[in-house]
């Protein structure tokens, strides 16, 4: 009776793991982008689960005198989740508030020895969202997302990554 009961658990929490250990399917990721003036309002168009924790950057490009390396300065950086932006978010494109930052990074970086100067600005902003590897708190993604799958997926350093990026010429 005992042997029977223990057996009838251990068939319950295998079909339990096995059960949960079901793909986690993403075939959309889509950025919806729109430029008006110095906005950018974007939003996310996907069919992962709402609590899909996110990470959210919009930068302009900079290259730096002597180097052929593009760098990025942001002007927004968020984790948030699927859910919060599959609305529409207003984020601030300003030239000047993001031509204040350079300096300043350039003020932070020349007290620690590191100066540089600006060979060029680009005229693209990036926006990226990803879906990081690492925090999900919805346990169908798995361990580095290894039960994540789709069309939107891709496999590299051995997890699973979804990751929308877009360009938008938007001259200072």
């Amino acid at each position: 009776m005992i042997i029977r009961r223990l057996l009838t658990i251990s068939a319950l929490l295998m079909f339990t793991t096995s059960a949960s250990a079901a793909p986690l399917i993403c075939d959309e990721f889509e950025l919806a982008t729109i430029v008006s003036g110095q906005t950018l309002k974007l939003s996310l168009e996907t069919d992962l689960p709402d609590d899909t924790k996110i990470s959210i950057t919009v930068d302009r490009y900079y290259w730096e005198k002597g180097s052929s390396d593009e760098y990025a300065r942001p002007y927004f950086e968020q984790k948030s989740t699927v859910g919060e932006w599959r609305r529409t978010h207003e984020i601030d494109i300003d030239s000047e508030r993001w031509k204040q930052n350079l300096r300043d990074f350039q003020k932070k970086m020349s007290k620690a020895t590191l100066g540089f100067a600006v060979a060029r600005i680009g005229d693209d902003i990036g926006i990226r969202i990803v879906v990081p590897i690492n925090g999900q708190t919805n346990p169908g993604f798995g361990e580095r997302n290894k039960n994540l799958e789709g069309k939107a997926v891709t496999e590299k350093y051995g997890a699973k990554l979804v990751d929308g990026m877009s360009r938008i010429r938007h001259p200072l």
